[in-house]
């Protein structure tokens, strides 16, 4: 026994090593694209011209985003004194592995250490955002899907302990740093996961306490406070109609019908593509009792709900994107990581098969993301960081 969790320490530290190696060796190989400019201009003339209120674009308003993302990216441009491609990636690739450990120490607590493990380096090495997420990591998604993660997460955590105060006033203080980081979406995540847990719970009467009020006093300030120091130095009112509009862009509110119909009868199969190679685990959600199974497990219904719940926002949507469905991927990595758990003692004559080839795929896919330094002209290379390594399992348009 113990010379097996040596060796099994040993794999999970090599595969680590290897995933930091694939995130961080080559922040400055391939240049920045998609976002990522933008994001790095905004935060370069707050830094040149002292104006940290009202994000500019070559001396004009930006209006699309507000400035939290550019403010993390400007403290990094003087941390290290540099504008360089592999300053502007390092936040967004920190929130990610923040993200993960932070899904592991939660579903350790309220799961298993096991599936705790393996669904954080799932969620990790998902397809598409080890081979795309991570090689646009100036944009603003992945930080942002850190703040919503936490925000839910905190939902689930303080509403097991009872603790409503503190409850409130994390998740709402984190609701509105997702508002100065990308607009209205945070205010959505809280509202509807706060209703359906609280509704599942039968507790609806928190919404009606003073507690409550508090974490809507806390958000209020955070948000006003900004937008009144906005107002000071600009018209606010452009502002706050293009951050509704950019919200609205991302749901089914501005999309033909036509268009959200095709979009919607192909949306399970792209969230399918987005988490390969581990959506093949989907296999799992269909055999023996799984789902009865669920409702012994309070986290695990969690979970559930708030996929069922959020997912529609981006699922009746002419313009789905896998980058904006980010937070929902440790939720349902877990719940197929749970599920091929629960079934493993039935297939015992093929667990151990299953078992080699998910160590073997998990070690490889940092392995690939290695091979860009070798790459020497991949900027004459189309969507270079689409053909690297495990290139078919991330074909999404930049």
């Amino acid at each position: 026994m113990s010379a097996y969790l040596t060796r099994h320490n040993i794999l999970i530290a090599a595969i680590l090593v290897g995933i930091l190696m694939a995130l961080f060796s080559h922040l400055q190989t391939v240049e920045l694209r998609g976002e990522e400019p933008r994001r790095a201009i905004v935060a370069m003339e707050m830094n040149i011209s002292g104006q940290y209120i009202v994000p500019k674009i070559n001396g004009w308003n930006y209006y699309n985003k507000p400035p939290l993302f550019n403010w993390l990216l400007l403290s990094f441009f003087k941390m290290f004194g540099s504008y360089d491609a592999w300053v502007v990636r390092i936040p967004s690739l920190l929130a990610l592995l923040l993200t993960g450990l932070l899904h592991y120490f939660f579903v350790k607590k309220y799961l298993s250490k096991e599936v705790a493990l393996l669904s954080s380096l799932l969620f990790l090495t998902s397809g598409d955002i080890f081979f795309y997420g991570t090689q646009l990591s100036g944009e603003i998604d992945l930080f942002f899907s850190l703040l919503v993660y936490t925000q839910v997460i905190l939902i689930f955590h303080f509403t097991e302990r009872k603790d409503y105060l503190t409850l409130f006033i994390t998740t709402y203080t984190l609701a509105a740093l997702g508002v100065l980081t990308k607009g209205l979406p945070s205010i959505v995540f809280q509202c509807i996961t706060l209703v359906a847990w609280l509704a599942y719970k039968r507790d609806l009467r928190m919404l009606f306490h003073w507690k409550h009020l508090a974490g809507i006093i806390c958000f209020a300030l955070i948000t006003t406070s900004y937008f009144w120091a906005y107002a000071r130095q600009a018209d606010v009112i452009p502002y706050l109609i293009n951050l509704v509009k950019e919200s609205s862009q991302r749901s089914a509110i501005e999309s033909s019908f036509i268009s959200l119909l095709l979009s919607a009868l192909a949306y399970p199969l792209n969230v399918i593509k987005f988490l390969l190679p581990w959506s093949f685990f989907v296999g799992y959600l269909f055999s023996g009792k799984t789902w009865p199974s669920i409702k012994g497990n309070d986290f695990l219904v969690f979970c559930t709900l708030f996929i069922l719940a959020n997912i529609p926002l981006y699922w009746f949507t002419a313009d789905p994107k896998s980058r904006y469905i980010y937070m929902f991927f440790p939720f349902i990595l877990v719940l197929l990581t749970w599920f091929r758990q629960e079934r493993e003692h039935t297939l015992t004559g093929t667990t151990r098969m299953i078992n080699i080839l998910l160590t073997i795929i998990i070690f490889l896919v940092p392995l690939s993301g290695l091979v860009i330094p070798w790459i020497v002209d991949q900027a004459l290379i189309p969507n270079a960081f689409l053909k690297k390594g495990f290139a078919s399992v991330s074909s999404q348009e930049v």
